[in-house]
């Protein structure tokens, strides 16, 4: 059952003879087995009226073995050996499970009518494209002759996942003789079918318009992770960076570029990067993937930087992200973009840039150290927290902060790097976000807004591999690992892989 098949009726169904129909179906089991089948169809038009003629043979079959037996008063006999229910009412029962809200009946004419809710009834051949799509997939596989190989390319076209999922599962349920390949883009389907073995497809080579081998990975029965992470890998490289952020985050788009290798994958917090890396490395069949994760600088110490660097996770050398774009290296070489294209002077626009970032911080100096002090406070109090020992000898435990000192500290540090006009390190400390100093700096770098500034950002990456070793550079030695991660795969044959 192939992803490019044609799911609309150009011509009659009962136009087709026996005869004609048996010939076609031989034509397309030959064709079928050739290589050029991968990319194209000869028999396009024939395939689904080929389909509907097997749906309305296969009632009409069974329909004369009932007549028959009750022709020859063999009712407890030869009725025992008929299935229940037919294949048109399993068709009609699955499109229900389905939320396919449509009834497929035949008229005395053997033309293959639908319905919706008890009205009028109209051809299939008005049917939606889901819809038709559903009813060719499910008439196919409970027409198909016992213990048959049936294979689905991309089931999920013209259906919403729900239909295709459900529809599936209950297909593979009544086929329990067959056995199925399901070939898909939709990591979630195997996500479905627990008792399913899934294969990730990384590659193909090509030699002589054939295919001679794949690349692949087979998924181990049981990973001991939750689903939102199974679904992560399904969909992934075999190395996967996780960082924070969301869809709309400045995160994603400034890792993808930095490393391209990889699949970077958005997760809520710092927390959720840190379960990803540490579940995918601690489970043992899951050697042939990688992790490694990227979190935001937020006051991490130099000792628990290095910590996490030995899990696989990176810390920014920055609170977050926002300091990257902002970096003054970064400053400087988007103004001599801009200079370049309207002529200014690209020394004055960074300099205005430089000046307008530093007052921007310098206005927002109270909520700055209010967010560093509280993360300090939050960091201080935790570190006070008992331990199994303590709790074991019932000792009493009083957590005692300096706070007034933490303030001190600083404020103090925050006016010597204002006086040394040390902006990188201010970078480094505070949450620029949450201050002026984003929007002013886009404004003296003539862009309108800081997603205008932002976009030129990654536009830069794109286009100077300087900028983005400089970048890359401020990881440290995470390029370095994730280049020399081993990839470890399976490589099966053509031969191999034949069934």
């Amino acid at each position: 059952i192939t992803a490019h098949r044609q799911i609309w009726f150009s011509t009659n169904i009962n136009s087709f003879s026996v005869s004609q129909k048996n010939k076609i179906e031989e034509f397309i089991t030959h064709f079928d087995k050739q290589e050029k089948s991968r990319w194209t169809d000869e028999y396009s038009d024939q395939r689904p009226f080929i389909t509907i003629y097997n749906l309305i043979a296969s009632e009409n079959a069974r329909a004369r073995k009932i007549a028959k037996a009750f022709e020859e008063n063999n009712i407890d006999g030869d009725l025992k050996f008929i299935d229940k229910h037919s294949k048109l009412s399993k068709i009609n029962e699955l499109l229900r499970l389905s939320n396919i809200q449509i009834m497929i009946s035949i008229d005395n004419n053997e033309n293959v009518k639908a319905s919706k809710n008890c009205g009028q009834e109209y051809s299939i051949y008005e049917l939606s494209d889901g819809e038709r799509s559903a009813l060719l997939i499910a008439a196919n596989v409970l027409t198909a002759p016992e213990n048959s190989l049936l294979i689905i390319d991309e089931p999920e076209r013209h259906l919403h996942r729900s239909i295709t999922s459900s529809l599936l599962t209950q297909l593979f349920a009544q086929r329990g003789d067959c056995a199925f390949i399901i070939s898909t883009h939709d990591v979630t389907l195997p996500l479905d079918s627990p008792k399913a073995r899934t294969i990730l497809v990384r590659g193909c080579t090509i030699g002589s318009s054939t295919a001679q081998t794949w690349d692949v990975d087979l998924v181990p029965d049981s990973m001991d992770i939750d689903d939102s992470l199974k679904r992560d890998i399904l969909g992934a490289r075999r190395i996967l960076l996780f960082v924070e952020g969301d869809g709309g985050s400045l995160d994603k788009p400034l890792y993808s570029l930095v490393f391209p290798q990889v699949s970077v994958i958005a997760k809520a917090n710092c927390r959720e990067v840190e379960d990803a890396v540490r579940a995918i490395r601690d489970t043992q069949n899951l050697q042939w993937v990688q992790a490694f994760g990227i979190i935001d600088g937020d006051c991490h110490t130099a000792a628990d930087r290095e910590r996490l660097k030995h899990k696989g996770i990176y810390a920014v050398p920055f609170y977050s992200v926002e300091a990257i774009y902002y970096h003054p290296e970064i400053q400087k070489r988007i103004a001599d973009r801009q200079a370049s294209f309207n002529g200014a002077n690209a020394t004055e626009l960074f300099e205005a840039a430089k000046e307008a970032g530093m007052r921007a911080i310098k206005g927002s100096k109270k909520s700055l150290i209010e967010c560093i002090v509280t993360v300090k406070a939050r960091q201080a109090v935790m570190a006070q927290l008992p331990d199994k020992d303590k709790i074991k000898n019932k000792a009493d435990i009083n957590i005692n902060i300096n706070l007034c000192k933490i303030i001190d500290n600083e404020e103090n540090n925050f006016e010597l790097y204002l006086k040394n006009g040390n902006f990188e390190k201010l970078l480094a400390i505070y949450p620029i976000q949450k201050s002026q100093t984003p929007s002013e700096i886009a404004k003296k770098l003539l862009f309108q807004s800081c997603d205008n500034y932002e976009g030129a950002v990654l536009k830069l990456l794109k286009d100077e591999t300087d900028a983005l070793t400089f970048v890359k550079d401020l990881f440290g030695s995470l390029a370095d690992e994730i280049a020399k991660t081993s990839q470890p795969s399976s490589s099966i044959t053509s031969q191999e892989a034949s069934p």
